[in-house]
């Protein structure tokens, strides 16, 4: 309950400090008040106001105790780096749950510091996080015990993370469970936008700040070598008939090529070139072998196909089994 205060009055009257006498029967004296017209009567000076008085300075002392409800001073530290020591006027005579005290550091403090108030048991000082505090010289800091799990929590105390210099931009500052840290990375990209596909988004020096590459894709390339298959199947030729012949198949493109030209590992005779744009009508892929001998064959999408991940073309009759090389082009 808050302290009501009294609001006293002097006592006014006509004449102040006038008495008449009376002879009493035993020759005593007994002055009686002769002041006249009581102008204001003033404020008691009695049991039950000077009561009130005495009950208010105790209650304020038995407040300035409860660091529960404030926290005490406790001055500057003494002690080491991980054992300080602190006192308060008054010294509390137990740790109480949320019971809290208001120190400066004299030093930094070391790995795992603890804090012991007056005569009581030293403590562990704690980040809310549960991770030992991180104290710094001349820093203020307010510590309230939690009876849970007995120790003194830092109060305010919001930096956590595992962060290291080499994790954070040069010259940026960070608070991480081991404490301040200053950025030493340093971004060193070298593309600009025309080194980056049109839509696709990148940071180079600035990593606040996304681009997005203009660059036109080109036509896509790729290329292999390959052991051609041990047994043949049925390729349309463009003389109507069906011959039997080895093949590649090759898959894991990511796209459609236009032109394909295969060679044979030892035979430099021997190439066949699968064309998109071939004039003779459907049968697009060309096999030359012994030296100017051609043969063409037809995409039929059964035997010869072409499609956006993969392709199978004819390559040899049986007696020119071997290793082959090929390259497509979108």
């Amino acid at each position: 309950m808050a302290y009501a205060k009294t609001d006293w009055k002097n006592r006014v009257v006509e004449r102040p400090r006038t008495f008449k006498f009376q002879q009493n029967a035993d020759a005593s004296v007994t002055l009686i008040p002769d002041e006249g017209q009581i102008i204001e009567p003033g404020t008691p000076v009695n049991a039950e106001n000077m009561n009130k008085i005495e009950q208010g300075v105790a209650d304020f002392y038995e407040h300035k105790a409860d660091y529960v409800s404030h926290p005490a001073n406790g001055g500057t530290t003494s002690g080491t780096s991980t054992a300080y020591t602190c006192n308060s006027s008054p010294n509390p005579t137990e740790l109480v749950d949320k019971i809290g005290i208001v120190i400066t550091a004299h030093v930094d403090s070391g790995s795992n510091p603890t804090i012991k108030w007056g005569s009581l048991a030293a403590k562990s000082i704690k980040k809310p996080n549960g991770n030992a505090a991180n104290l710094k010289k001349d820093g203020l800091y307010t510590l309230r015990y939690n009876s849970v799990n007995d120790s003194f929590i830092l109060q305010g105390e919001g930096a956590s993370g595992n962060a290291t210099a080499s994790d954070l931009l040069s010259g940026k500052t960070a608070s991480t469970d081991a404490g301040d840290i200053t950025g030493t990375l340093t971004l060193t990209g070298t593309a600009s936008d025309a080194d980056v596909l049109t839509g696709k988004t990148y940071y180079n020096t600035d990593a606040k700040n996304i681009r997005t590459g203009t660059l036109t894709p080109g036509k896509k390339f790729a290329s292999g070598s390959i052991t051609g298959s041990s047994t043949t199947i049925g390729f349309k030729e463009n003389t109507g008939s069906t011959g039997n012949y080895l093949y590649i198949a090759v898959n894991g493109l990511n796209f459609k090529p236009s032109r394909i030209i295969i060679r044979k590992t030892d035979d430099p005779s021997f190439e066949c070139i699968y064309d998109d744009g071939e004039v003779n009508a459907d049968y697009k892929i060309k096999m030359i072998y012994t030296f100017n001998n051609t043969r063409y064959f037809k995409v039929d999408g059964t035997s010869a196909y072409i499609t956006n991940t993969s392709f199978r073309l004819p390559v040899t009759n049986a007696t020119l089994n071997g290793s082959f090389t090929w390259d497509a082009y979108e």
